[in-house]
């Protein structure tokens, strides 16, 4: 700074006030500066004021040693205690200047054959409003390691059967299956680990089985495992949900798939340098077909029809058949229709009521009731 303040002033001919304006300094600074006589901070010879810390630095030194973590407030306490009394801000300066520097990982970039692997995760964005009821909204987002192709839909639960089916339209929208697919230890793929010993969920060992493709989970405490899809989460969480304003689930999936497809995969990518949407063409060949036939991703439960012709299920009534009064009929539902299946008939359907406490009636068998 001092010799920027005379190159300015004897050199370009600036003014002082101008010169000390320039750097936010008094201009008795910028005079100092210019003097022949005046010392220059820091060269050899030049005298530095004494300073109360001094007779403490060994003890400082040697508390940072033992313990690198131990905060400069913590310190200035101590300090305290020996009878030290300095201000905190000229503590921090000399403890920055001794403590060791904190090593910094560094990580390897793994590439991918195509076809090899995907990534997967999950992630809450917050509530939505559906009705009188909140429901928590998640994203599941699956990327596909080399192409960088990126698939997302939106939820309102993390259950098992909403788990595969998400898979289920990623692999749909890429017309592919990976070789193997990467995972947090999330309790729809890990139950349980011991070291590098993994008990997995066998419901989606199933799901593994039907599309043919290993299943990987990450280290313990370790996102960066899967690096391509929390990245992914963070693009979409600037790139798409901040700002948007959405009128209903469908609404938002519809406006999600529409961003997917043609801004997401349309981009030039950071690290490729080229488009998902075109890499993906290459990448696809080298996926697995798709089986004939659709894992079933539908929620199956038995339910006892009520005397009012009704089966409870989240929180909401469905109205059934009067006929099936005080029998077990199986309750199947997606997220977007609830249907009552009675000996492999279906005897009801309704559309799928995300709020709670309410009464979903078919008029037909409200007639019947009556007649």
């Amino acid at each position: 700074m001092r010799a920027e303040m005379r190159r300015l002033v004897l050199r370009e001919g600036w003014k002082i006030e101008t010169v000390a304006r320039r750097f936010g300094v008094h201009h008795s600074v910028v005079r100092r500066a210019l003097r022949h006589d005046a010392p220059v901070p820091g060269a050899a010879g030049v005298a530095r004021r004494p300073s109360s810390l001094d007779a403490h630095k060994p003890f400082l030194v040697q508390r940072i040693l033992d313990l690198p973590l131990l905060s400069a407030m913590r310190l200035h306490e101590e300090l305290s205690e020996r009878g030290c009394k300095v201000g905190i801000a000229q503590l921090r300066r000399y403890v920055a200047q001794v403590r060791p520097a904190r090593p910094r990982k560094a990580y390897l970039r793994v590439e991918f054959e195509p076809g090899d692997q995907a990534q997967v995760d999950w992630a809450l964005f917050g509530h939505m409003r559906v009705g009188s009821t909140q429901r928590k909204l998640s994203v599941f987002s699956m990327v596909l390691s080399w192409s960088r192709a990126l698939f997302i839909d939106f939820c309102f639960d993390q259950q098992m059967e909403t788990f595969c089916r998400m898979h289920r339209r990623a692999l749909e929208f890429f017309a592919g299956v990976p070789k193997r697919i990467v995972y947090d230890n999330l309790k729809s793929v890990v139950v349980d680990r011991v070291g590098s010993t993994i008990k997995w969920n066998a419901r989606f060992l199933g799901f593994c089985g039907h599309y043919l493709f290993e299943a990987t989970a990450a280290p313990v405490r370790y996102p960066e495992f899967k690096g391509r899809v929390e990245n992914s989460v963070k693009f979409i969480r600037q790139s798409f949900f901040y700002g948007r304003s959405f009128s209903s689930l469908g609404d938002l999936r519809a406006q999600a798939a529409a961003w997917c497809r043609e801004t997401a995969n349309q981009r030039i990518h950071g690290t490729t340098g080229e488009r998902p949407a075109e890499r993906l063409l290459v990448e696809r060949p080298r996926l697995r077909a798709l089986p004939a036939h659709p894992f079933d991703t539908d929620i199956v439960i038995p339910v006892v029809v009520t005397k009012e012709a009704r089966v409870r299920f989240d929180a909401n009534s469905y109205s059934a058949p009067s006929e099936h009064v005080g029998r077990t009929v199986y309750l199947r539902a997606d997220d977007e229709t609830v249907r009552l299946v009675d000996g492999g008939v279906e005897i009801a359907r309704h559309d799928r009521c995300w709020s709670r406490g309410l009464h979903i009636e078919d008029p037909a068998h409200i007639e019947k009731l009556i007649e």
